[in-house]
């Protein structure tokens, strides 16, 4: 599916210049939430893993329509378990409430009554946000990793990146912060959605810069735009990356990245030794929990997870 292109028409007055402040997360540690009547469900089942399908009943009625998980494929997810369709506004997904949204987007071989128990975890986490999800469909382990390659090498379309890139550029025109949280594969997404949003807002605040200094040279125009650009970034975005499965981010926002050292997805694909950039100003935490395909489950990195606040002062004490 090719992406869609992001408008680059408004030059001067799409992309608002002040900044905006992101309300204080707040994090309690219950313990992981019973679904659907029966036992705890596994957050540990996800990403680059021969995953089994998670949830119980109350779970598995939003996947209920049809076996294809794909018709779901860049769609967003309400804190209900509601779908709803790229470029519907945040508000209708998030239902009332006026607390932060945060954007989840899930790892491979997971369907989305998987991501919703994703999702219910890190609601858990933060009770006073409402917690959202762009679905990255499963067509098979196989075929997830073979897209996850494609993404890597920044080939082909993916419906999960285009809906994240344009409910982003959405938020940053309308003046509202961004909470982004990328797991596994869903960290290749945000990455790759987020460098796309980059090159979108340069884009803009070059034509701008172009207009209003035509003696500028082109080398100058496209440092300022950059700066420019990257500022609102850092002023609005927030991002936090869970064994991500992406070796590098754009300069820009603000960023935490957890990576279990026992995690082989996080160390041989994502920021460990190979990995090529953080993100300028990221904090990155190392973590020793476990060995292998279940150090890179999702219920272990929440485990570790401190509020975007203390983690950004490198304090991860819990």
């Amino acid at each position: 599916m090719p992406l869609p292109s992001a408008s680059a028409t408004t030059a001067r007055s799409s992309i608002p210049t002040t900044s905006t402040s992101f309300p204080a997360p707040t994090i309690n540690r219950p313990p992981p939430p019973t679904l659907g009547g029966g036992s705890p469900s596994s957050f540990g089942a996800d990403s680059f893993m021969a995953a089994k399908s998670g949830g119980g009943a109350a779970v598995a009625r939003v996947a209920a329509k049809g076996n294809d998980d794909t018709q779901y494929d860049g769609h967003l997810v309400g804190p209900d378990g509601r779908t709803h369709r790229p470029g519907t506004a945040l508000s209708t997904v998030a239902g009332q409430g006026n607390g932060p949204i945060i954007i989840q987007v899930n790892g491979i071989n997971t369907n989305l009554a998987g991501q919703q128990a994703e999702m219910a975890r890190l609601q858990q986490l933060n009770p006073n946000a409402r917690v959202v999800g762009i679905h990255n469909s499963t067509q098979g382990a196989g075929n997830d990793l073979l897209q996850s390659i494609r993404d890597l090498a920044g080939a082909g379309g993916n419906a999960a990146t285009a809906s994240l890139r344009n409910t982003i550029l959405t938020e940053l025109r309308a003046g509202r912060p961004v909470h982004l949280v990328g797991y596994s594969q869903g960290a290749i997404i945000t990455s790759r959605a987020l460098t796309e949003v980059r090159n979108t807002l340069i884009q803009e605040r070059t034509q701008a810069l172009r207009a209003a200094n035509p003696s500028w040279s082109a080398s100058r125009v496209r440092n300022e735009a950059t700066r420019q650009a990257e500022a609102q970034m850092n002023r609005n975005i927030r991002v936090e990356t869970f064994g991500g499965a992406a070796p590098s981010y754009p300069n820009g926002p603000q960023y935490v990245h957890y990576v279990n050292r026992g995690d082989p997805v996080a160390m041989f694909v994502g920021l460990g030794p190979l990995g090529t950039g953080r993100g300028r100003g990221a904090q990155v935490h190392y973590f020793n929990d476990g060995i292998g395909i279940p150090a890179h489950g999702w219920d272990r990195y929440m485990n570790h997870r401190v509020p975007f606040d203390q983690a950004r002062r490198g304090d991860f004490r819990r």
